[in-house]
């Protein structure tokens, strides 16, 4: 038996306790799976955290924008207009809640870590497009930097990417990638043993 953590919004909560959690992105481009992590916080999960962002303030307003625009359109009051004429975007919360999940040796599926699944999913498709061993080190490493970009990598600087995923690939950088894990099938209701609510200090109870 293993214990995991799983987070997610405020809003999806009742269909998870009802129907348990679905399969959802891959990140390593392969079938659908549930993010799953072995540590009780949501830092660097690539998670939206409600971010306030503010044009010409923030980098990543503009990448906001651009890649959430149909968010936009749903829940218009997330994007609204400053006093000043400048706008401002209220991103939502990915970090809401904490499930516990437990997994039994006897439940189907597999569990999958980070590199178990980008040797699995990832590695045979850069192969098949003829990338050499430097090329997956990039692409692996941008992946992992992801944890700690949640709008993307596009907004940095040249520079600070540079320094930023030869910093992963040396191993001087830190990052959680390893306590990332991958469930292959959907989580039952039964499986989610605690929930959790993101507090004012960002603690859970």
């Amino acid at each position: 038996m293993a214990i995991y953590y799983h987070f997610t919004r405020k809003d999806v909560l009742s269909n998870i306790i009802k129907e348990g959690i679905r399969l959802g992105k891959n990140p390593c481009q392969g079938n659908p799976v549930i993010s799953l992590t072995t540590n009780t916080s949501p830092e660097s999960l690539g998670l939206q955290v409600g971010a306030e962002l503010i044009e010409g303030r923030d980098r990543e307003f503009d990448v906001a924008l651009e890649k959430y625009d149909e968010l936009f359109t749903i829940e218009p009051w997330r994007l609204s207009t400053l006093s000043d004429g400048r706008r401002r975007i209220q991103m939502f919360d990915q970090t809401e809640v904490r499930l516990t999940v437990e997994i039994k040796n006897s439940d189907p599926g597999e569990i999958l870590n980070f590199k178990q699944l980008y040797l699995r999913d990832l590695v045979p498709i850069l192969l098949s497009e003829g990338c050499d061993r430097n090329s997956m080190n990039l692409c692996i490493a941008n992946l992992i930097l992801s944890g700690d970009h949640p709008f993307g990598t596009d907004y940095l600087t040249d520079e600070k990417l540079r320094t930023e995923i030869t910093g992963i690939i040396e191993g001087s950088r830190r990052h959680r990638a390893d306590e990332w894990h991958f469930y292959t099938v959907p989580v039952k209701p039964s499986q989610i043993i605690n929930v959790e609510y993101k507090q004012s200090d960002d603690s859970y109870s």
